[in-house]
């Protein structure tokens, strides 16, 4: 069968599952299909669109949101006696397809998981290196932490600031950093990366330096932002890699065990772990976590006890 019957596109990852129906959309759309958007949370929306496409025609694409709202038997029908001149793309935010959705064949369901929060950074930054390729051009993967470092792990910011850096680039094989400090645009404020990288050298001066940079550029008590965004998931990596070499396992197969990009796992991750190991991540988790609790209570100066919590875990004392 030239077309199939049904395509299911799913996940969390919003940015990429847009992509993708946008992609088979237009695809279709220029190939002469009618495209029509239905609502399977809308009681009678799909059925009554299945009812009319033969007065279109021509083949027609049904783009199906809430998919996993869709009627079981309707389902059953198109994939056990499709209408050849129909294809039902389903499209629902769920990483793990629930009835009726399970029931499509794995060969026809594309998903789009996003990781756990302590894990986006290098989603993120695999994710610009996998976009660079697609256009033609290779990314150094340290490059391309230091431009989610530099402007956040939204893919789809990420993807606009490859392909304006791969356009600047031209015929160079390579995305050099040249490329992007051209085309990224300037940050007056310091995103705190800074501030994570004296932390995982274990550099008491420079650290101290880095948060009043901080904070003078936030202008106000910015603990949340700098925990949340920053501290949290970056020692939760540490302490997941610390326990893991700690148990014995190769960096290789620690990466593996928690679907991690190798590279990313060894040269960003493990030596901040192996410095700070099971004990010293703990307590800078501890320290995180009081910060972040005395800002929800109101306390005069979250700020200067996390700065103090973290001098502490420095020296041992937390």
């Amino acid at each position: 069968m030239k077309n199939p019957p049904v395509l299911v596109v799913a996940g969390t990852d919003e940015f990429q599952r847009r992509r993708l129906v946008r992609k088979v959309t237009s695809t279709r759309a220029r190939e002469g299909w009618n495209v029509l958007p239905v609502d399977a949370g809308v009681s009678g929306d799909v059925e009554e669109s299945l009812a009319s496409t033969s007065l279109f025609g021509a083949n027609t694409l049904l783009v199906v949101s809430r998919a996993e709202k869709l009627a079981a038997s309707l389902l059953r029908s198109q994939l056990d006696d499709p209408d050849p001149s129909v294809v039902l793309l389903l499209v629902t935010d769920a990483d793990k397809l629930a009835p009726p959705l399970d029931s499509v064949p794995k060969a026809l369901v594309k998903t789009f998981s996003l990781p756990a929060f302590y894990k986006m950074e290098e989603h993120a930054s695999a994710f610009c290196v996998e976009e660079a390729k697609s256009r033609g051009k290779v990314l150094d993967p340290s490059l391309a932490t230091a431009l989610v470092r530099k402007v956040g792990t939204d893919l789809g910011i990420l993807a606009f600031e490859i392909q304006k850096a791969v356009l600047y680039a031209g015929d160079a094989e390579k995305v050099l950093p040249d490329h992007l400090r051209a085309t990224v645009a300037a940050l007056v404020e310091t995103d705190g990366s800074a501030i994570a990288e004296a932390l995982a050298a274990q550099n008491s001066r420079t650290l101290l330096l880095e948060m009043d940079r901080f904070r003078k550029a936030k202008g106000s008590d910015p603990t949340i932002e700098l925990c949340g965004r920053v501290l949290s998931p970056t020692v939760m990596r540490w302490l997941q890699a610390a326990h893991l070499h700690a148990s014995g396992l190769s960096p290789s197969a620690a990466a593996g065990s928690v679907g991690a990009n190798p590279w990313f796992w060894e040269k960003k991750v493990l030596p901040a772990a192996l410095r700070w190991k099971v004990s010293g991540c703990a307590n800078l988790l501890q320290v995180i976590s009081v910060s972040q609790e005395a800002t929800f209570r109101g306390s005069v100066s979250p700020w200067n006890l996390l700065e103090a919590g973290l001098v502490r875990a420095f020296l041992g004392r937390y």
